[in-house]
């Protein structure tokens, strides 16, 4: 969960490396929660990352998939305090 808007958060604060990785944003989110990297940057004007959407209707994706990644190096990072994901992986 990203508590302050604005500022990137790690899904782990240490190395755990898992083979498929599926991340979704949660139901009551007010905006997009973007998804990348230590770059990754949730405002629009200037995202760098995917940008996950809780309102399957628009037209950004609700899903993700990773394979094979670090959960230390998978970042989030959203316009509003408080919104989230939801994730589950497979070591």
């Amino acid at each position: 969960m990203v508590t302050t808007a604005g500022t990137r958060v790690p899904l782990s604060t240490t190395n755990l490396f898992v083979k498929k990785l599926i991340i979704q944003a949660l139901d009551d989110n007010t905006n997009p929660v973007t998804v990348g990297d230590v770059t990754v940057v949730g405002a629009q004007a200037t995202r760098i990352g995917i940008a996950l959407d809780s309102d399957a209707t628009v037209q950004q994706a609700n899903m993700l998939v990773l394979h094979d990644v670090d959960l230390m190096d998978v970042y989030i990072d959203s316009i509003s305090n408080d919104d989230g994901i939801s994730y589950i992986y497979l070591r």
